[in-house]
């Protein structure tokens, strides 16, 4: 088919078989071949000129695309082949913001064809059910149709600024003292045959 494409586009067998670096004569024995195996002719050729039948040209275009799709399905295993498509991600607000998309930005910057769909949700979603192709979650998974990886351990802590926890210590500090001059007031004041709300002070 390489050699029947490169003969079309252009124009001449000898033309062609310099392109492909072999002689005039194995081109048009090809061809001739080609025509045989598929039982028509491809080409009206004379002394001067040569041109496409009906047949030629249905089987030009169809062998084009064949070999266009065959060199694109070759590049796969190319370690070069810059990634193209869409894929949809899902992740909690948390973990997404800050691990998620620097992550995906970097990405991003490597292969500008790939669409990156991401879906911000706290809430445990099904990848199946959702049309998600990569779920990120935090905590224990339900079971599902899917396969999933442990990424690592998050840990949480308490952090707040020196000032919060000076008003938190504060805070903490009157409420202690509050609770000790209650009970100490209450320790001095007779528990039976006495009304409180009768105490008066001179």
């Amino acid at each position: 088919m390489r050699i029947f494409i490169r003969v079309v586009e252009r124009g001449s067998m000898s033309a062609a078989a310099r392109d492909l670096g072999i002689g005039q004569p194995a081109v048009s024995e090809r061809i001739e071949k080609l025509e045989a195996h598929l039982g028509t002719r491809l080409l009206r050729r004379n002394t001067r000129n040569m041109s496409l039948t009906h047949s030629g040209n249905l089987f030009y275009e169809r062998s084009k695309t064949a070999i266009q799709a065959a060199e694109h399905a070759l590049l796969v295993n190319e370690e070069n082949q810059s990634l193209q498509g869409k894929i949809r991600i899902a992740a909690p607000y948390s973990a997404g913001e800050s691990l998620l998309m620097p992550a995906i930005l970097r990405l991003q910057d490597q292969h500008p064809s790939l669409q990156v769909d991401v879906i911000f949700n706290d809430n445990v979603i099904d990848p199946v059910t959702e049309g998600v192709d990569l779920s990120l979650r935090l905590g224990d998974l339900s079971e599902g149709f899917f396969v999933a990886r442990p990424l690592g351990i998050v840990r949480r802590v308490l952090l707040a600024s020196p000032l919060c926890w000076l008003k938190w210590a504060i805070r903490s500090l009157l409420m202690s003292w509050q609770v000790i001059h209650l009970l100490l007031f209450r320790a001095y004041l007779p528990t039976t045959g006495f009304n409180y709300s009768a105490l008066k002070t001179n």
